[in-house]
């Protein structure tokens, strides 16, 4: 703390909406929890506001981010969440009268321009103006305080350590320094789909990858999340975070291997991390993750992870259904790390893939109920947990076989897909998405000009400043008129809404089939010679294209990915600058254009 004293003063809710749609309330993901409030929950906060009642203090850190004076979360960003979800009509309270009733758009100017404009929907029946009146006059406490980050953590830490209001989980997580605590929350935001393409998101974000067990048009569904989808993790427990307590359970034992103990003493010394104490376990994994690479371990948890969706996918059940009954099952989180961990060994550590995805799915079947009996009841230490795990690799080993060549976990991109997708909800300007190679006409040939234009927004994509990437992913039909169009094109019903979009996942496989008689190397042939053949690009561009380009899997789809990499200059397309302002893509004209974006973006290289 830099000993600046706080500041306190009353903010009216109208003021502090002015701040959030000014975009000047900042979340920072290293420690904040996720949105998780109910409607009921945010609900009540307002009938608090309604009557007049006394309410918590909200406690921010003063920052400067691209010259613009922001406020940091530190504590109330539930509450705040919940005071603009209702201003903008996201749900309605229940009134004096009995009735639920909406925030009235005419109340505030800004709500009202927002409304004329079609930003914001009203929504009926309509709460009496007074009473928006005086909630939107409300003198919420709010408290500024001048910290570094590292202060800005423990005071974090301290207010919901004494309050209890966090979980064990996310105690042990907020404001945690080292590679494992941020491995694991990577993991955990990649597989429950709340990831951010920065750790500073604006609060406006945030609802974006919020959590609900309402169905909303925006955020993540609850019931959605592979955790409770596969019944592993109740919904309440993933409200305090078990998902992530399972998972760094299973990295630890990834990165050190079976002696590590599956316990929340464990977890509590792998999160106390010290670079003064060479014998702390925490020090220990620090130490082996660097030698093994985050970047690979993560691509290991993400494989076996697609791996399971894969065979959950075939079997066409869920994990508890499938390894116990729908009518029994007993310590899921327990059998989940069996089995996840038994998968890891023979994949990864063994290097073997599936030789009979059937038989597997026959010997996974009630394979919990058959040989895990008790797990729930026993003493659940590295010992037991490592004799489990090669009971389990026992009986399915005869399933699997020495892998060779290419691993072909690396083409399945179940996960990433999912998360490329929720990006581009937040940080749309990185990513783009195309149907195929060809028009939906009759007689159509092979579009040329298309590859042109992906190179063009790939380009445009990564001048957002240094070490920026870019996506253009293929295999996607935007809107369900064109989803029509295509499905009638290539005579197929196959296809996909993927949740919370308007994109239907359709891949290229049909188009393959159309054009090339089934032969995908054809396309990809196709493709790379048209790449290769451009003059609009330098050849360490085009090199980096064409090594990173692919074609992989999702689901039962054949999805083509396009990725590129700024490095601490521009990237010229038929030297021109290239820049994405929303979906669109444009170019940097003029002395005055091309030396602000040279200034804003890349001086600070």
């Amino acid at each position: 703390m830099n000993g600046n004293p706080i500041s306190s003063t009353a903010i009216s809710v109208q003021m502090a909406y002015q701040y959030y749609i000014e975009n000047k309330f900042i979340v920072n993901r290293k420690y904040q929890r996720k949105l998780v409030w109910t409607m009921e929950e945010k609900a009540a906060f307002i009938d608090s506001l309604q009557k007049c009642y006394s309410v918590p203090l909200f406690l921010f850190a003063n920052k400067n981010i691209e010259g613009v004076a922001s406020f940091e979360i530190i504590d109330g960003m539930q509450r705040l969440n919940a005071i603009m979800a209702f201003i903008e009509n996201e749900y309605p309270i229940k009134t004096f009268d009995g009735e639920y009733r909406y925030f009235d758009l005419e109340t505030l100017s800004s709500t009202k321009s927002a409304m004329d404009n079609g930003e914001i929907i009203q929504r009926t029946p309509k709460l009496e103006r007074q009473l928006c009146v005086n909630i939107t006059n409300y003198p919420l406490p709010f408290s500024f305080i001048s910290a570094d980050e590292k202060s800005i953590e423990d005071i974090f830490r301290r207010i919901n350590s004494y309050g209890r209001q966090l979980s064990n989980q996310e105690i042990r997580q907020a404001g945690a320094i080292g590679l494992f605590p941020e491995l694991v929350r990577k993991v955990a935001c990649i597989i429950r789909g709340d990831v951010s393409p920065h750790d500073q998101l604006k609060l406006n974000e945030m609802k974006l990858i919020s959590l609900s067990n309402k169905r909303l048009n925006y955020g993540i569904v609850m019931e959605d999340i592979y955790w409770v989808k596969q019944h592993i993790i109740t919904i309440p427990n993933m409200r305090v975070s078990r998902d992530e307590e399972l998972i760094a359970w299973i990295l630890s034992y990834m990165i050190m291997g079976e002696q590590i103990s599956p316990t929340s003493y464990t977890l509590n010394k792998l999160y106390k991390y010290s670079i003064t104490d060479n014998d702390n376990l925490s020090t220990k994994i620090e130490a082996q993750i660097e030698h093994l690479g985050s970047t690979t371990i993560q691509q290991w948890f993400s494989s076996i992870h697609s791996f399971i969706i894969d065979i959950l996918d075939y079997a066409k059940k869920d994990f508890r259904t499938l390894v116990f009954s729908e009518e029994y099952s007993e310590g899921l989180v327990r059998t989940y790390q069996v089995i996840f961990l038994a998968f890891f060994e023979l994949i990864i550590k063994e290097k073997m893939c599936v030789s009979d995805k059937l038989q597997l799915i026959n010997k996974l079947d009630k394979i919990a109920k058959k040989h895990l009996l008790g797990i729930s009841k026993s003493k659940w230490d590295a010992k037991d947990r490592f004799e489990r795990i090669q009971s389990i690799k026992g009986i399915i080993k005869c399933c699997f076989k020495e892998a060779t060549g290419n691993n072909v976990l690396n083409e399945n991109w179940t996960l990433e897909l999912d998360n490329l997708l929720r990006l581009s909800r937040i940080e749309g300007s990185q990513y783009d998405f195309k149907s195929g190679f060809h028009d939906l006409i009759e007689n159509s040939k092979f579009n040329t000009k298309l590859v042109q234009k992906i190179i063009e927004i790939l380009t445009a994509e990564v001048n957002k400043g240094p070490q920026t990437y870019g996506y253009v992913v293929v295999g996607l039909t935007e809107g369900e008129k064109d989803f029509e169009r295509f499905k009638k094109h290539y005579n197929t019903s196959k296809g996909e809404l993927f949740a919370g979009t308007d994109f239907y996942i359709t891949g290229v496989e049909d188009e393959i089939k159309k054009y090339y008689g089934g032969d995908g190397d054809k396309l990809q042939n196709d493709i790379l010679n048209t790449i290769k053949n451009t003059s609009a690009i330098d050849e360490t561009v085009k090199n980096y294209i064409t090594q990173h380009f692919r074609m992989v899997k999702y689901k039962e789809h054949d999805i083509i990915v396009f990725q590129l990499k700024s490095e601490n200059d521009p990237v010229l397309y038929n030297d021109t600058i290239y820049v994405r302002k929303g979906n669109n893509t444009e170019a940097v004209t003029g002395v005055s254009a091309i030396k602000d974006f040279y200034l804003k973006i890349f001086s600070n290289k």
